[in-house]
């Protein structure tokens, strides 16, 4: 290694820093050194070394900018710490010589320690600055699962239900207070999740369908208070007319309202209905509201499913028909609204879907006996209605054969033998009729039902 080589191989313009640095004594004080470090850092142009690079930190202000307030032109001039630098956007602006940027370090050492450059990464992920993240108010709502356990919307001793024009006023105080609840928990999030949060939030904004789902449904377990903006992108999903996509949305909405959202033991109330007395206080209101909001979104989620019910895709109908079952099933809430799209399925012309349909409502029945007479109640108006075939009736006949009887049930009994009786009486008008039915099947489905019937 030789001094002089090392020199000659540099550019001409740092050969008198090189040689500079060589005279320097070794007893450098602290400042004269760290003046010295500056003087070389700008004369650099800004360039850090590989030792002193670091992957893993985002460039401070001085490297993004090199320079104050001003024009964006190149200009050449004297930096406070020291040395010729060209910097972008000096206070002097163009080719003039104006003051150049500030001192790299002085910016270090004003953003203050590791632990609050984290704390910007943090707010960063979920697009909130240092300053949102300070002023953010706290949450009203807990983060939660079973949201319903929570308590927190206690109806008011004596008070009456909130009626529709009350609601209407409450709605857009309610709107507000959501929109706030919604900032403090993401910014919660921002500081408890930052790498992970802006991970996720890329995936819903810029991720195939599959890593948006399962994004959204990752948001979702955090808080089921603060998951109606998510759900609401889900249904949005479930919405689109393809048929793979209509597919994976509508198996992450079921499960995110039938496993958290919806509680297991009474239907969601509306805000109409909420009793929440004169003067309902904030935390209260939020908590209506949001049930209310969750009710909405549920009900736009039974008719992607109930459409979806009628496709002319034999897969996506045959699913669509168990996602039918499934929320009667699981969960009692807008079961006035899924049940009739059940039934009218058993006269789908599909012989798989009706038979199917069949087997699902049996099932019904089974876990859930106490079902049994609203089930026959729909089918019975299924059954009688003008203008239904022949096979419809068949398999409706053999749905109510599966209903398993007990002598505590002589009402159902009796309401199945007016039904079948009906249904003879109907194909016993016409004599020739008749007589080509004495051989069918669907003749003997009725007699085998009237068998059942009578003894109780």
């Amino acid at each position: 290694f030789t001094p002089g080589a090392s020199v000659r191989a540099r550019a001409p313009g740092s050969q008198r820093a090189t040689a500079a640095a060589g005279r320097a004594p070794s007893t450098m004080s602290a400042d004269a050194k760290l003046k010295a470090d500056v003087a070389a850092f700008l004369r650099s142009g800004g360039a850090r070394t590989s030792a002193e690079s670091d992957p893993f930190n985002e460039p401070n202000d001085w490297e993004r900018g090199r320079g104050g307030k001003g024009g964006a032109g190149k200009g050449v001039g004297k930096g406070k710490g020291g040395g010729k630098g060209g910097g972008k956007g000096g206070k002097g602006g163009g080719k003039g010589g104006g003051k150049g940027g500030p001192d790299p370090w002085a910016v270090a050492e004003a953003r203050g320690s590791t632990k609050r450059e984290a704390a910007g990464t943090l707010a960063a992920a979920a697009n909130l600055s240092e300053e949102a993240l300070r002023r953010a108010p706290p949450m009203a709502l807990p983060v939660c699962s079973a949201w319903w356990e929570e308590g927190l919307v206690a109806a008011a001793s004596g008070a009456a239900p909130l009626g529709a024009s009350r609601a209407t006023e409450l709605r857009a105080r309610a709107e507000q207070l959501h929109e706030s609840e919604q900032q403090a928990f993401a910014a919660a999030q921002a500081k408890k999740h930052g790498s992970d949060a802006r991970f996720v939030a890329k995936l819903v904004a810029s991720g195939t369908i599959r890593d948006r789902l399962a994004a959204l449904q990752v948001q979702i377990q955090e808080s089921s208070f603060h998951a109606l903006p998510s759900v609401r992108q889900l249904v949005s999903l479930a919405q689109r007319p393809r048929p793979e996509i209509k597919l994976q949305a509508v198996e992450a909405l079921l499960a995110v309202f039938l496993r958290q959202l919806l509680p297991p033991d009474r239907p969601l109330v509306p805000l109409e209905k909420q009793r929440l007395g004169a003067s309902p206080s904030d935390r209260a209101l939020l908590c209506a509201h949001y049930e209310d909001r969750l009710k909405a979104l549920y009900g736009e989620a039974v008719a992607v499913v109930s459409a979806g019910a009628a496709s002319n895709l034999p897969h996506l109908k045959q699913r669509m028909v168990s996602g039918l079952h499934e929320m009667l099933s699981a969960r009692p809430e807008l079961e006035h609204s899924l049940l009739p799209a059940l039934v009218n399925k058993l006269g789908d012309p599909d012989k798989k879907v009706a038979s199917r349909v069949t087997h699902l409502l049996g099932q019904l029945s089974q876990s859930h006996p106490p079902m049994k007479p609203v089930l026959l109640a729909a089918v019975q108006r299924f059954v009688l209605r003008p203008n239904v075939g022949e096979r419809a009736q068949y398999y409706a006949t053999i749905f109510m054969n599966q209903l398993v009887l007990s002598r505590a049930e002589a009402p159902l009994a009796q309401t199945l033998l007016l039904v079948y009786l009906a249904l003879f009486a109907s194909r016993a008008k016409d004599a020739g009729a008749l007589k080509a039915a004495m051989d069918s099947r669907m003749l003997s489905a009725l007699l085998s039902g009237i068998h059942r019937a009578v003894p109780f």
